[in-house]
């Protein structure tokens, strides 16, 4: 069931990597709502099992707060320097929250979002497992966190806006008023920081093997 909460200012702490292709509303099963492309700002480990995992976050930061997405809703192709990740379906129901504001005119508006994020798979079933958000969402062994984006991550709106309804504290309009899959770019600077439509291909950062999820953007943090 979706959540439902009004509120006249919010701050969105969010994440992803690359670029998008065309934007549908993630429903089909049989064709990707996204594909995300993007290259990595380092080469990756040829020698770790290394896969690229969605890690829904809860809007409204209620327990547990995040889920992984399973594998059937993601098609992924990763080579020393490049990757690209096809995403399927919408997003879990409990992901997916409600906005309301006098200032959008009776219009809520639905979102979700998640970050993208490099794993080693210690136990060779494609796959992660974390802890609650409240933790930290931290990775449970045998695997490691080994990267993310510094800049991006995936937003899916189920509701948008109108093109006329008064901007939203963190999200761009053209985000907020186009239902479907969105990459996001967070711009930190001038203030205050917002994320905006993704148009270039971003770097994947490779990080050494660890527990803890890995925030690595300037703003606009999915964990406080």
């Amino acid at each position: 069931m979706r959540s439902t909460r009004r509120t006249c200012s919010w701050v969105l702490s969010l994440a992803l990597l690359a670029c998008g292709d065309p934007i549908i509303d993630g429903a089909q099963l049989d064709a990707p709502g996204i594909t995300v492309r993007g290259r990595f700002a380092e080469p990756a480990d040829s020698n770790a099992k290394l896969h690229i995992g969605l890690l829904w976050i809860d809007p409204t930061q209620r327990a547990p707060g995040n889920v992984v997405a399973p594998k059937a809703q993601m098609a992924e192709t990763l080579t020393r320097g490049e990757f690209r990740v096809e995403v399927y379906g919408s997003p879990p129901q409990d992901m997916i929250a409600s906005f309301e504001s006098d200032a959008w005119n009776g219009n809520p508006l639905t979102l979700a979002w998640a970050e993208l994020v490099l794993f080693e798979d210690g136990n060779g079933d494609s796959s992660f497992e974390v802890g609650s958000l409240a933790q930290g969402s931290p990775i449970k062994a045998p695997d490691a966190y080994r990267g993310m984006s510094e800049n991006d991550l995936l937003i899916y709106i189920a509701d948008p806006l109108p093109p006329d309804a008064a901007i939203v504290q963190g999200l761009s309009q053209d985000i907020t008023s186009k239902r479907g899959y969105h990459l996001a770019r967070a711009n930190c600077t001038p203030a205050p920081p917002r994320f905006a439509e993704a148009t270039k291909a971003s770097e994947l950062v490779v990080i050494p093997a660890t527990s803890r999820f890995p925030d690595l953007r300037a703003c606009l943090h999915s964990h406080q």
